[in-house]
């Protein structure tokens, strides 16, 4: 089967996103057949990554556009079978609509930008533009469509669509043993506390502290004696001060740790549970990472994972309910915590895999030529 990705339009040549050159040398791999990736940059160039061919193609202005005559005269005379956008709301979308209207093949549409939970209420801003604007009927007109997760999914019929759905997560390498052990190492050296009392770690996000502290207070209220919070990553050393003063007001300023990211490893290693508090906080790559490292995960039910408690691997909950959710993830103990642990590992080997999500998908574009 041959397959052209589509992907959103370059600042730079070289600049293909990580996740999609992986899933098109996987599907290249198990499809034993050729896969090419496209999109529109400053300069024209053309490389393979594994066994996926990458091009782009001179861009036009508005850049933001993803506006390219090069590339929609490419795709309408390139052969193809299946075509694969990864760019709504760009003008690349527009062009595989004309493709696949050209050879009579397929179209599906990722709605993220390229695995990112397309949330309902900014889905349905970028269609109701995107629509009659940048690629009209390209979106109604599509074969299928491919969600990263089960709400992204949810996401896309809230906006009306009814085109078959393929849920295919990304696939993220878990850490090997020696990337695990030098982490614990320098955290543990940093900051000798972490390594005499158990860990509840929340990465945070770029925006917003209001979670955070909301999560502070919470842990503060809790029966945490023997634990700490870990919270890595508030953008800037003034926000870091303030989680630590707001720690200080609500008596938990011995059982609080906030710590910049800077260039420190990822601390899963020195952690026995992730605790995500909003989409910023929980988003993908970040939870499947824990949970390749063995943790289990409590998170905000506005974050994509409503699967954890049925697979056996945390909490998905409802913000009002976060408070109690996480008194009893605490008092579970360590034997009871690492068994989630390990569901969560398996989870991850068996879901998050590229070669899975290539299969899972190669089968969802075989059903649409039928």
């Amino acid at each position: 089967m041959r397959i052209v990705h589509v992907a959103s339009r370059l600042a730079a040549a070289a600049a293909f996103a990580p996740a999609l050159q992986a899933l098109a040398a996987a599907q290249a791999k198990a499809n034993s057949g050729r896969v090419l990736v496209v999109a529109s940059a400053a300069t024209s160039m053309q490389t393979r990554a594994g066994d996926a061919e990458l091009r782009t193609f001179p861009g036009e202005r508005p850049r933001w556009f993803g506006r390219s005559r090069a590339l929609r005269q490419y795709l309408v005379n390139c052969p193809l079978e299946l075509i694969h956008a990864h760019c709504p709301g760009e003008r690349g979308l527009h062009y595989a609509h004309l493709a696949a209207q050209r050879h009579g093949a397929p179209l599906v549409v990722s709605p993220g930008l390229v695995f990112g939970l397309g949330a309902g209420e900014r889905l349905r801003l970028r269609c109701t533009f995107s629509r009659f604007l940048i690629h009209p009927q390209a979106l109604e007109t599509a074969a299928g469509w491919h969600a990263a997760s089960a709400e992204e999914a949810s996401a896309i019929r809230a906006c009306g669509f009814r085109q078959p759905i393929c849920i295919a997560p990304p696939g993220l390498p878990a850490p090997s043993a020696a990337e695990l052990a030098q982490a614990r190492t320098w955290w543990h050296g940093r900051h000798p506390l972490l390594a005499e009392r158990p860990v509840a770690l929340c990465l945070a996000g770029g925006r917003g502290l209001n979670r955070l502290r909301e999560l502070i207070a919470l842990w503060g209220d809790s029966f945490t004696s023997d634990w700490i919070l870990l919270v890595v990553g508030p953008a800037g050393a003034r926000a870091t001060r303030q989680l630590t003063a707001h720690a200080a007001r609500h008596r938990a300023a011995d059982r609080v740790l906030v710590a910049a990211a800077d260039e420190a490893p990822p601390p899963y290693a020195v952690a026995r549970l992730l605790l995500g508090v909003d989409r910023e906080s929980a988003p993908l790559a970040t939870v499947a990472t824990a949970l390749a490292t063995g943790l289990p995960a409590l998170v905000a039910d506005d974050a994509p994972w409503s699967r954890l408690e049925p697979d056996g691997a945390g909490w998905c909950v409802p913000w009002k309910n976060f408070g109690p959710a996480l008194r009893h993830a605490l008092e579970l103990g360590p034997d009871r915590l690492a068994a989630l642990g390990r569901t969560a590992q398996e989870l991850a080997r068996r879901e998050f895999d590229w070669t899975h999500s290539a299969e899972t998908l190669l089968a969802f574009y075989r059903n649409l030529r039928r």
